[in-house]
């Protein structure tokens, strides 16, 4: 038996019908949009940087065992960093103030790779002509300064 008001609600026979529709689960929180689109532009900008960093680092003189090495450690601090901040924040009741320090850490500590300074290597090379064999070792830019920055060559004959 069905009470009058029963059909009405979505009772039938003592089973609830839940009538939500997906609007009710998917909904847009307005006050995290300025959010949002920092939030895409920062990563919009760092996916278009790494091709980059990977030219910067073997420019530097970095092997390309250590360069995925390195990208191999980068979601390391990606999943440390957004743990201990959200600590922090909870430990300090201050959501605001660590949110604006990893912003301005972000930047700072996303340069440091630009200081680093290049790898010195040596070159050596051999020539082959009529006079003979000859062997050149070019030292590099101040990691030899035992030879000056100058040509050393031996003639073989």
């Amino acid at each position: 038996m069905k009470a009058k008001g029963d059909a009405e609600s979505g009772k039938e026979d003592g089973i609830v019908q839940n009538k939500s529709s997906w609007k009710d689960h998917f909904t847009i929180q307005k006050e995290l949009i300025p959010m949002k689109f920092v939030l895409f532009f920062v990563s919009g900008g760092m996916t278009a940087f790494m091709p980059y960093l990977t030219i910067h680092m073997r420019t530097v003189g970095i092997t390309l065992q250590e360069i995925g090495l390195i990208y191999a450690f980068i979601p390391v601090p990606c999943f440390l960093g957004p743990l201990l901040s959200g600590m922090l924040a909870d430990k300090l009741g201050n959501y605001k103030a660590v949110f604006l320090g990893n912003w301005i850490l972000f930047p700072i500590l996303s340069a440091c790779h630009l200081l680093m300074d290049p790898v010195q290597t040596s070159s050596l090379t051999m020539s082959c002509n009529s006079v003979g064999t000859r062997l050149i070792w070019d030292s590099c830019n101040n990691c030899h300064s035992d030879y000056n920055n100058t040509i050393q060559s031996i003639t073989l004959k």
